[in-house]
This record gives C-alpha cells, sequence and structure tokens, in this order.
C-alpha cells in the first residue's frame, strides 16, 4: 500500500507547525516569567546594629526587589524550637522591636530600596548569663505583601541568634578596638600639635614683619633728618 506523498508533506507540515507554536508558548511564558520577575518586590528582614553603638541592636526591613510591595505586614513570633524560658525572652524582645506603629499595623506601601526600623534592644547593660540567653534565641519572621498587580506573596525569615555566637563580638574584641583607639589619639594629637605648630610659626612670622616695619620707618626718619 502506497501513501500519498502529499499526506506525509501535509502531516509533516502540522508536526512542524504544532512545534513552532509550542515554542512560541514556551517563550511567552518565558517572557512573562522575566517580565514580572523586573518587576517583583522582594521584602528583607534581618537583625543589624545600629550606628551609635554596636549593642544596639535593631530589625531592618528593606525591599530589595525591583518593584513596589503594597499592604505590607510583619509579624514576629518565637520559633517553634524554642523551649518556655527561651519564648519567654523572645517576647520580650519582639514587644521592644514593635514600638513603631508600622510592625503592628502594617504599612501601605514599600518603594524600591525603602526600608524601616524597628526600635531596637541595648545588650550593653545586659550580664553574661542574659548574653548566654540571647545567643540561644530564634525569631520567626512572617513578611506578607502584594505586588502591583495583586498577587499575595509570603516569606519566613529565621531570625537566630545563634549564628553570632563565637564570632559576633559587642563592640569588637580588645585587641581590635585598643589599637584602633590609640591609632585615633595619635592622629588627633599629631593634627593638634600641626596646627599649635602653624600657628606658632604665624606668630613669629608676624612679630617678625612688626620688627622689620619698625626698623623701616626709623631709618627713613633718620635719612630725613
Amino acid at each position: 500500500m502506497q501513501i500519498d506523498p502529499s499526506i506525509l508533506i501535509a502531516s509533516f507540515s502540522v508536526i512542524v507547525a504544532s512545534g513552532a507554536t509550542l515554542a512560541t508558548f514556551l517563550g511567552w511564558i518565558e517572557n512573562r516569567k522575566l517580565r514580572k520577575a523586573q518587576t517583583e518586590p522582594f521584602v528583607d528582614i534581618k537583625l543589624e546594629s545600629m550606628p551609635q553603638s554596636i549593642s544596639l541592636l535593631r530589625l531592618k526591613i528593606t525591599n530589595v526587589g525591583l518593584g513596589s510591595a503594597f499592604d505590607f505586614k510583619l509579624n514576629l513570633r518565637p520559633h517553634s524550637l524554642m523551649n518556655d524560658v527561651q519564648r519567654e525572652e523572645i517576647n520580650q524582645i519582639i514587644d521592644e522591636f514593635s514600638r513603631p506603629q508600622f510592625i503592628i499595623k502594617g504599612i501601605n506601601y514599600l518603594a524600591l530600596n525603602e526600608y524601616k526600623f524597628s526600635s531596637y534592644i541595648n545588650l550593653m547593660r545586659r550580664n553574661e548569663e542574659y548574653l548566654e540567653l540571647f545567643f540561644t534565641l530564634v525569631i520567626l519572621a512572617e513578611v506578607s505583601y502584594r505586588n502591583n498587580i495583586g498577587e499575595h506573596i509570603k516569606q519566613f525569615f529565621e531570625l537566630d541568634m545563634r549564628e553570632f555566637d563565637g564570632s559576633y563580638t559587642l563592640g569588637g574584641t580588645f585587641e581590635e578596638v585598643v589599637p584602633k583607639s590609640l591609632k585615633d589619639i595619635v592622629s588627633e594629637l599629631k593634627k593638634a600639635n600641626q596646627l599649635v605648630q602653624h600657628q606658632g610659626r604665624l606668630k613669629i612670622n608676624n612679630e617678625r614683619n612688626k620688627k622689620e616695619k619698625r626698623l623701616s620707618i626709623h631709618q627713613i626718619r633718620k635719612q630725613m633728618k
């Protein structure tokens, strides 16, 4: 039985056309994903020290994505692995962090690269026993918001204080802090000494100029006589 060549050609054309249609559809999906990624917000949350003192810790919430975040909400709670003592301490820390109203009520709009800070906790006044407890705590942060087309996005972050234990020192080690402080002091003393020397040279030059001026006036008067 012979097959009509035209049927083969038609079948092949249908297969090619179907393949091209599928490739176009898959390309459209990938382009859509790419366009969405280029305008998608991404809200990041981390624990950081304040510039005034490394013992003052706060949360920094930043939109590091490529689009604006809407109806932003933040929920902080103890991690499920925490025991009762740890949970109690975490709840106290959350209460301190949550003084700004946006943590309680949320934010209507968080623009690209915009950031917000929580209130801070001070570890400088805590004893060693508390710090040992602090470096075992894990806070679970649940972040929810919407993108520019209304899609709901939810993310979870584990703020694990244990990551700082052994590698994170409040204010730096003694070996790091003291040499830097001494270097800064020596630098300031050098600047002050240079300023005093400069002012001294100016004073000497002024006195010399006054003396030379008096001598010149005296010589002119002698010549006039």
